[in-house]
């Protein structure tokens, strides 16, 4: 959500580009309404991108933090079936 506030010499200034996800608050500045909003979605489509890459990211550390634990979990399992099938083929 974007609020033009005019400021001195017929500047304006966005008062609200922001993303609460990254904690990030940006005042934007320029001479024309239009020039400030592209400037505003062109940051806030960086910021969209930086918070799609860090949710990817931690996605991928729990989904292998989450395979980590389940083969620790079956490691020991499958050491004692292993153990008892060898030794039913000892001579």
């Amino acid at each position: 959500m974007f609020f033009f506030q005019p400021t001195s010499s017929n500047r304006f200034a966005v008062n609200r580009a922001r993303s609460k996800c990254l904690n990030k608050y940006q005042v934007l500045r320029g001479d024309d309404e239009f020039v400030v909003e592209e400037k505003a979605l062109a940051k806030m489509r960086a910021w969209d991108e930086t918070w799609s890459k860090k949710v990817a990211t931690e996605e991928r550390q729990a989904n292998i933090a989450d395979k980590k634990f389940h083969a620790e979990r079956k490691t020991p399992d499958a050491s004692q079936t292993l153990a008892g099938s060898l030794s039913d083929f000892r001579v």
